[in-house]
């Protein structure tokens, strides 16, 4: 099994607070959190605020006591700008209404595209040890798996989910969860850097972990 390209699909920041009234925020204060023109999209309902910066590709969500900041646009890199600034300058904005962080966490989708093997054959031959007895069971062909694996690391709750896409791609999710006593939003620079960290290891240990020796 090879990997050839690899691809960031999808980039988010999500910052989770004890209570978030919705009500007290202004909008403006959300249109102005990134200076671009044309300005973004504003969406104010009694369940959740949504901003869309079509330039930018990206979104923020306020709901269910949650800040999600959303960069869509496919690309090589991760981290770009400015991503970092929307997710601060949305927590100071949220902070100051008297929210007070609980938790924060990054997720990141990857999409691989095999140089070599089928990511279906590939993830089932790797991760599931009798193939043969859960198709007597289900009564049928298994046509696919996607594992998910959970793990702590660094005081941090990960989750990685492999799914197979199609006959050449690997979609890899993954979603790094931090909370504890106390917990503090790191500064730009430090979630910069967070999650490039992040970044490097997915792409170094997926082809690790899908290889048909494993």
């Amino acid at each position: 099994m090879k990997i050839g390209d690899t691809v960031v699909l999808s980039q988010n920041i999500t910052t989770v607070y004890d209570q978030l009234d919705l009500r007290k925020v202004d909008t403006t204060q959300l249109k102005s959190l990134v200076d671009v023109d044309p300005g973004p999209t504003v969406w104010d309902t009694p369940d959740f605020i949504m901003v869309v910066y079509p330039t930018l590709a990206a979104t923020v969500r306020l709901a269910e006591k949650r800040v999600s900041v959303t960069l869509s646009q496919q690309g090589s890199r991760v981290g770009q700008e400015p991503m970092w600034d929307i997710v601060e300058k949305s927590h100071e904005l949220v902070t100051g209404l008297g929210s007070e962080l609980r938790a924060y966490g990054f997720n990141i989708d990857i999409g691989f595209v095999m140089a070599e093997g089928d990511p279906h054959s590939i993830t089932t031959e790797c991760f599931l040890r009798d193939v043969g007895a859960i198709e007597t069971v289900v009564g049928g062909k298994l046509v696919s798996f996607a594992p998910k694996f959970v793990f702590t690391r660094d005081a941090a709750l990960h989750s990685l989910r492999l799914e197979p896409v199609d006959s050449e791609r690997l979609q890899v999710s993954l979603n790094v969860h931090v909370e504890c006593a106390g917990v503090q939003l790191p500064d730009k620079a430090g979630l910069d850097q967070a999650y490039r960290d992040e970044y490097k290891r997915l792409v170094r240990d997926v082809p690790a972990l899908v290889t048909e020796e494993s």
